[in-house]
Parts: C-alpha cells; structure tokens; sequence
C-alpha cells in the first residue's frame, strides 16, 4: 500500500477539497504534489502531453489543460477545477489507472506486473525515455488491468496499513470496541474505546495513562489539529486521523479525559455539517503512504472556517 496512490482516491479527495474550498483552490500554473502527476497522467494518456509526469504545473500542462478543455467543450482558462477533473477521468477511465510511486529495486517490467499492464504500456504512458533508470520517489501512471488491482486493497501486505473506508471500518470498530491507537508524528500509543458516532468514531481514552500518552502526543496541549494514526483492532492496522481536543460527553469518568475526541477514517464525514473534512481525509492518507500527500498543491485559498466556540476554539467534528 506504501507504494502506491490510487488514482480514483487522489482524484475524489482533490475533488472534496475543490468543492469545499472554492475556485481559488483549484490546480493552476505553479501548482506541485501528486495531484499534479495525476493530472499530467490523464493528459499523457490522451496525447496531449509528452514526457512522464513530474508533479509541476508548469507552463506545457497548462496548454495541455486549455486544449482538453477546448475538446471537451469546457472554459479555457488552463485551470483544472472540479468539471475539468471529472471530464479528465470520465475520458480516461480513471478507475482503471493507478499512479504509483517508485522504490528502490523498483523496474518498470515489475511494476507492469504488479498492476497486469504491459512493460510497454507503461514506458508509453510515462514518456520514459531511460526505462531501466527510474528514481525512488519518481511517480509513473500505470494503466492497471480491471480486477488486477483494486482501488482500495482488502488487506495490503503484512503488517501494512490499510486505507479501509469508512463503512467498513464502521463495521470493524463497533461502539464499545477498544483498540490501540498510534500517533504516526511521534510513534506514542494508546488505548481508546469507541462510545457512540454515525458517520465518524467518537472515543475515549481508556484510562488515566492512556489519556495522559494521547495528550503527550499534542505536546502537553489539547488542540483540534488534526493527527495521522493508526488504529490496530482485531489484528488489523486501518489509516485515521484523531482530533484531541475534549468536546461533548465522555462517557467515562475516571480517565481524565472530559469528553471525547473523533476518529476519521477515509470517507467518514463530520456530525456536525456532514460533509468530508478535507484535513482529515489529507491525514488519513498520510498515516496510510507513510508521507504527506500534496492532495491541493498551490492552493491560493484559505481553508474552510472551522465552526467556532466564545472562546474561538475549533468545535467542528
């Protein structure tokens, strides 16, 4: 799973931003990140742009964009907003296509294996002019045959992370289950039991240790920052993203901790607006890549308000 992106993931999680953070958040000339490598993918895959991508928005993809744009009928501004995105994966099948990035030990005949593609296709794909010579870190677009690799693995190699949707997740981490907890930024963990949550897991530190290690983890301060984790249960270990600030019941007295704090995981949504909170989502892809995931590069926009309290503390969860 650390290896790869899959490409319907990036695009929907790029589209949720998009949407929630207005046109100003859209990819445009200056744009970087794997979205960006994504984008240049769908164009090279309809001739449009020569080379493998290289996650810039430079000055060649923007023209690429404005001519897909001008074929599909759609405002020539070079911008890929969310109508741009849909119609570069509806004209693609982006379902089927997979952004991978390069190991070490990596070659382009195993990686076209892996993903039931042909050596060829992928060299074509990616424009690549040295095949044998791929970097670690560089990311190529493979055209994975249907059945082969599915978007979201059941279960990835042993001891990996899954990225588990949210109803699945829901399933495996019923109300009352406990599970372990690790913070991926400082590898300290902790025990939680979930309480209660329809579209997210609303849970509690187990006990006085337990909530004493989450808070460690915040640097002795409770906050509404939004932390990569990883939730072990029943042998299992699932991407999330914990918020730390108390908020609502508890539950649970004799922890130490007054109220609860949520557990994301990917495509759960707030209780509060009920929709994808983009930060979430973002942390929950790291804490299944093992990196930072440059879902909006360049984005010019501020984020979203959050929904605030009298004392200005964040309270959306």
């Amino acid at each position: 799973m650390r290896g790869q992106f899959p490409l319907a993931v990036l695009a929907s999680l790029l589209a949720v931003a998009l949407l929630s953070q207005g046109a100003g958040a859209a990819l445009s000339l200056g744009s970087r990140g794997e979205s960006v490598s994504a984008v240049q993918g769908y164009l090279n895959a309809l001739g449009l742009l020569p080379g493998p991508p290289d996650g810039i928005f430079g000055v060649a993809t923007r023209e690429a964009v404005r001519a897909f744009q001008r074929q599909a009928g759609l405002v020539v501004d070079g911008v890929v907003g969310v109508a741009t995105l849909s119609r570069l994966q509806a004209a693609v099948g982006g379902a089927r296509t997979i952004v991978h990035r390069v190991s070490r030990g990596d070659t382009v005949y195993g990686i076209a294996r892996r993903y039931g593609a042909s050596p060829a296709s992928v060299i074509a794909l990616n424009g690549l002019t040295e095949p044998r010579k791929l970097r670690p870190g560089q990311t190529l677009v493979v055209p994975a045959r249907p059945g082969t690799a599915p978007e979201l693995p059941a279960r990835p190699e042993e001891g990996g992370v899954e990225l588990l949707p949210w109803s699945e997740a829901d399933r495996l981490f019923p109300n009352g289950a406990e599970a372990r907890v690790v913070d991926v930024r400082t590898g300290l963990a902790f025990r939680v039991r979930r309480i209660q949550g329809t579209y997210h897991a609303d849970c509690v530190p187990l006990t006085v240790g337990d909530t004493a290690t989450m808070k460690e983890a915040y640097g002795g301060v409770w906050s509404w920052d939004r932390h990569p984790v990883v939730v072990e249960i029943g042998g299992r270990r699932l991407a999330a993203s914990m918020n730390g600030y108390p908020h609502g019941t508890g539950h649970r007295s004799q922890n130490g901790y007054p109220g609860h704090f949520c557990l994301h995981f990917y495509g759960s949504r707030t209780h509060g607006s009920r929709v994808v909170d983009p930060d979430h989502q973002a942390a929950v892809l790291m804490a299944a890549c093992g990196s930072e995931p440059k879902l909006v590069a360049g984005t010019s926009g501020a984020p979203p308000a959050p929904v605030s309290d009298a004392n200005g503390l964040r309270t959306e969860d």
